[in-house]
């Protein structure tokens, strides 16, 4: 009886988690907007797919399944209004640092003001062509030029981002909308210098990006011979405190009886299959628990 029941408690909060609240007033997400994930992580929204009432950001501002708060224009923070939902493929190299922010009902998404709704192909994109980006915490469009790109990863010769600015658009004044702001990355030659290329991510499942590559790509824009070194920087520099809370809260959690998880994913896919592209990062996220040995085969 007291495996039951503890197994019904357990329930009854995750059902509570996965139906998220109706927001109160309405609250309108923009492009460029500040968001707090976990009481944590300050980022900024990329893009917004109206059609979908989804946004992107960057997957290195939370885990799965964490709640999402709008900063608005005073300063002021909202409730719990989203949910956020990495790439199933974050964690490998730099690439396919993105996620999606379901929101809740009464949460309205805006325009893309910065970019525009067009979204560019990596592939039209030339050496030498203007790439912009805006930051939260610097309040400013800042541009650069187009470097390259490796699979779904896009690099720009321009300004660092700051604490805050992961998350943000990066788009093509000609073209549109690029990719998901992400960090730097920054090769050392053996003579001392130092060259770092700014990145982003195009929000959609791509190949592994390895350190190879990038020291490559680095390497042949700047010309720079003997790379002695290489390394890939967020914003911050460090993983948000929302990603060490919710590793903590997952190894709290593998104490749980056998076939809790499984119940527990189930009703969060019942609560949000409405959304095809959300709920097939679930289904991949909860795959790839089966292979990891969280939940039976």
């Amino acid at each position: 009886m007291h495996t039951v029941a503890r197994r019904a408690a357990v329930l009854a909060a995750a059902a509570a988690l996965a139906a998220p609240p109706v927001a109160g007033a309405a609250e309108v997400v923009q492009q460029g907007s500040q968001i707090v994930v976990a009481d944590a992580s300050s980022c900024a929204i990329a893009y917004n797919d109206r059609a979908e009432n989804i946004s992107y950001t960057a997957a290195h501002c939370g885990l799965t399944g964490e709640r999402v708060r709008l900063k608005r224009a005073d300063g002021s923070t909202t409730g719990e209004v989203g949910t956020f939902y990495p790439s199933s493929k974050w964690g490998k190299g730099t690439g396919n640092d993105w996620a999606a922010i379901r929101w809740d009902p009464g949460v309205r998404v805006g325009v893309n003001g910065r970019s525009g709704d067009a979204v560019a192909s990596l592939s039209e994109m030339a050496k030498g062509e203007q790439v912009c980006t805006f930051g939260v915490a610097s309040r400013q469009v800042q541009c650069g030029t187009f470097a390259g790109s490796i699979d779904n990863n896009l690099y720009f010769d321009g300004v660092s981002g700051q604490h805050g600015d992961s998350g943000g658009p990066v788009w093509s004044p000609r073209r549109g909308f690029l990719g998901v702001y992400s960090g730097v990355s920054i090769i050392s030659t053996k003579g001392g210098g130092e060259h770092r290329l700014s990145r982003a991510s195009v929000p959609k499942n791509g190949d592994e990006v390895t350190e190879g590559e990038e020291i490559r790509l680095i390497a042949d824009y700047f010309r720079a011979p003997q790379v002695n070194d290489h390394r890939a920087e967020l914003p911050d520099d460090a993983l948000s405190g929302a990603a060490a809370g919710s590793a903590r809260r997952i190894e709290a959690s593998s104490n749980m009886d056998e076939g809790t998880l499984p119940v527990i994913a189930i009703i969060i896919v019942g609560v949000l299959a409405a959304s095809a592209p959300v709920l097939g990062q679930i289904l991949q996220t909860v795959a790839q628990w089966r292979i990891d040995g969280l939940l039976p085969r």
